[in-house]
């Protein structure tokens, strides 16, 4: 069985001290990161890490998910684990309580996130792969946009996922063919993607795409209606589709 013990004494030195927690608890929607609060919540997170997520990341890697009459089967011990994972509202650390989530500075959700990557790295992709999708909804979307996505994003009842790679591009962007061009209120998103990390089971699927109209020699990310793309398929983009290339709007310094 795998083994995980988190360093947070090492984690609390590093945001109180290093990061002068103080001072980012005065910023406005902080107010609440007090050492006292910011310590349970690495103390409780180095728990769950260890407890729940690092024993199933060899079986993860033995076991694999399955193919089983028509859908993937994740590893066994993997859906009890995420339940208890959004039950204990893990997943909505760092996002505002309009949407569920707990309100917390990134500064703590970062060395929480660390202790999920370090305890088992395969898993902790379903949340960062969310955090995402939510990321760019809270900078480009519209008012609709998030209200239909965000509160089932950041609970977890619904997750994300990414469309990156390519049969000639891994994770090289410049290599990618794949496109998105803005025809009225939406994108058509055009190509070929081959590996769809945890898109068995999400809601908001995000591909990697030139659009070269609006971002001249760059890549962005698109946002798509659909839970996953079709291979070589043009794929309806949501109204005002969210790009990810660069920030136009203000956001929560907690948050952002």
């Amino acid at each position: 069985m795998s083994t995980y013990s988190a360093p947070v004494k090492d984690m609390q030195f590093a945001i109180e001290e290093l990061a002068d927690l103080k001072t980012v608890a005065t910023l406005v929607g902080c107010e609440d990161a007090t050492p006292d609060l910011v310590n349970s919540v690495l103390e409780e997170a180095a728990k769950f890490a260890g407890g729940v997520w690092a024993p199933l990341d060899r079986p993860g890697d033995v076991e694999g998910p399955r193919w089983n009459d028509g859908h993937v089967a994740m590893p066994d011990g993997f859906h009890a684990a995420y339940r208890q994972f959004v039950e204990a509202g893990w997943n909505g650390l760092r996002f505002g309580a309009e949407y569920g989530g707990q309100g917390l500075p990134k500064l703590v959700d970062a060395a929480v996130m660390e202790m999920w990557n370090g305890a088992n790295l395969g898993f902790s992709l379903v949340s960062l792969l969310t955090q995402g999708a939510i990321e760019a909804i809270l900078l480009r979307g519209t008012e609709a946009q998030k209200q239909t996505y965000l509160p089932r994003l950041v609970t977890g009842e619904w997750t994300g996922t990414m469309n990156l790679t390519e049969p000639q591009a891994g994770s090289d962007l410049a290599l990618l063919r794949a496109s998105a061009v803005r025809e009225g209120d939406h994108y058509r998103i055009r190509g070929q993607k081959i590996f769809i990390s945890f898109s068995s089971t999400t809601t908001a699927a995000w591909a990697s795409a030139t659009t070269s109209a609006a971002f001249p020699s760059s890549t962005s990310s698109a946002s798509t209606r659909a839970p996953r793309l079709r291979s070589r398929s043009a794929t309806r983009a949501a109204p005002s589709a969210i790009c990810s290339g660069r920030k136009t709007a203000a956001s929560n310094p907690c948050s952002s």
